[in-house]
């Protein structure tokens, strides 16, 4: 099947695909990808964003271009973060039409000073009356999470990172996960007074030395709601063997 092809205008990127355009405004990566209302009305999946640097400085210092088949956006270039960041935003292809949509994300981080504290959010706003999360004792060790009057908090030891939402009378499914090489901590909460959930991902938060690049891979993805369960095992699997991205 032929990867959807990405269109770049101005700071806008959309990418279209059977069900319409998803879309991203490169100058506010803490707003995140947004997908067409027909299948998830408002939810808005991997937003970026630190805790030590506001999003303004983020945006002033961007920039994006389409290489082959991704979108790749920077920020930090010139310098006028303690950081420099770049996505590599691409669609996944799959060999059969199990999948609705899927999308990659790559983000590959390095400080411009001698050593540095970086610390980058990756979080997804996404709607759900169900959701579970993939443990670490098989295929079938899905465990339900209820995150209605607590945050809960997902690490390595008790959770792989792949999570279904499942919305009531919907015939889809969203399922996220992060390679469990990059896995460092995430949480799972309301956001604010919204019918959205939040899942935030710790992608980096370690002190780097200049000259040292660290990746996170995520990856999201709508299937049918009657095999999701199925379609998130093999998709995860087929996750933890792909080749990792030794340069972009």
């Amino acid at each position: 099947m032929t990867a959807p092809s990405w269109q770049l205008t101005d700071h806008q990127a959309t990418l279209q695909h059977r069900e319409g355009a998803t879309s991203f405004d490169i100058e506010r990566p803490e707003r995140g990808m947004l997908l067409p209302a027909s299948l998830r009305k408002e939810n808005r999946l991997f937003t970026i964003w630190s805790d030590r640097v506001e999003s303004s400085l983020m945006a002033a210092d961007s920039d994006a271009y389409v290489r082959r088949d991704d979108l790749v956006t920077t920020y930090g270039k010139r310098g006028s973060l303690p950081f420099s960041l770049q996505a590599d935003w691409r669609a996944v292809t799959f060999a059969s039409d199990a999948c609705i949509w899927g999308l990659e994300l790559i983000l590959s981080t390095q400080t411009l000073q001698p050593q540095n504290h970086v610390q980058i959010n990756c979080e997804s706003l996404v709607s759900g009356t169900q959701i579970l999360c993939l443990g670490n004792d098989g295929p079938s060790d899905f465990h339900a999470l209820d995150p209605t009057l607590a945050s809960v908090a997902l690490t390595p030891e008790s959770y792989s990172g792949c999570v279904v939402f499942r919305e009531e009378n919907d015939t889809c499914s969203y399922i996220e996960m992060i390679h469990p090489l990059d896995f460092i901590a995430s949480r799972l909460q309301r956001h604010r007074d919204t019918p959205l959930w939040s899942l935030k991902h710790s992608a980096v938060d370690r002190i780097l030395e200049k000259g040292v690049i660290f990746r996170s891979r995520l990856r999201g993805i709508l299937a049918p709601r009657e095999r999701d369960l199925e379609i998130a095992r093999c998709a995860y699997q087929n996750f933890c063997e792909a080749a990792l991205p030794l340069a972009h």
